[in-house]
């Protein structure tokens, strides 16, 4: 974990300085009327981007911490998200969204920041799935889920869903594989992460999608007090 921060701390600062200096030439030949290496740098500014995006999901993943649990209610987190996604210049312009937690829902022993990375992540792939869409839609959803769900404890269910093209069979097995991306500008780490953190809660991840009928994903948490069962019957009080 500490030789992979460091790793990656020594290629993010000469990263930021070829950016800038990308970004400088990009200037300088737009200015000069010469369109073709101005293109030329901006593409080279745009792939310093993404080697940073690469960069950051690499540190959250090998920096990853245990979950700091305490009760959480999802409400407050669903009304911040709301707001997030409204006042988002990187949102679809026509996206249309539900964000909802049913009432009744439990709360959940989770750590806040990670499941606000979880939701994060899960929002910012299906914006990407329908941004080219003539009516985009996204529903974030949280409930109580059914008594066959796959943790078969009581749980919360978290969705999000979206009406984007849909993710292929053979694909599917793939997606949460380090470095995989169908996106031409993706990591191949979100996911990944999502996954990871989802475990470490004691949760299940499953993904329901299928070619043009768009995708869901399903997060099974535990609730407050199913968790805390879980940590007296290990000796934790």
């Amino acid at each position: 974990g500490e030789m992979a921060a460091g790793i990656a701390h020594e290629v993010r600062n000469p990263l930021t300085s070829l950016r800038g200096c990308a970004q400088e030439l990009s200037e300088i030949h737009r200015k000069s009327g010469d369109q073709d290496a101005s293109d030329l740098a901006g593409i080279l500014v745009a792939e310093s981007d993404r080697l940073a995006r690469i960069v950051e999901d690499f540190l959250a993943l090998s920096r990853m911490r245990q979950p700091r649990r305490e009760q959480l209610a999802l409400a407050p987190m669903f009304d911040e998200l709301r707001q997030q996604l409204t006042r988002s210049p990187d949102m679809p312009a026509s996206l249309r969204f539900v964000i909802e937690v049913e009432d009744g829902t439990p709360p959940v022993l989770a750590d806040p920041d990670q499941v606000r990375q979880i939701l994060f992540n899960l929002v910012s792939n299906a914006c990407d799935a329908v941004r080219s869409l003539a009516e985009p839609q996204l529903e974030v959803r949280a409930r109580s889920a059914e008594e066959d769900n796959p943790l078969a404890v009581p749980a919360v269910e978290l969705s999000v869903r979206d009406n984007g093209s849909g993710i292929a069979p053979e694909i599917q097995e793939r997606i949460f594989t380090p470095f995989y991306s169908t996106k031409s500008r993706g990591t191949g780490l979100g996911l990944s992460l999502v996954q990871r953190l989802v475990r470490e809660h004691e949760g299940v991840l499953t993904l329901d999608s299928a070619p043009n009928k768009g995708t869901t994903l399903r997060i099974y948490l535990p609730i407050a007090s199913v968790t805390r069962e879980f940590a007296r019957a290990l000796g934790g009080g």
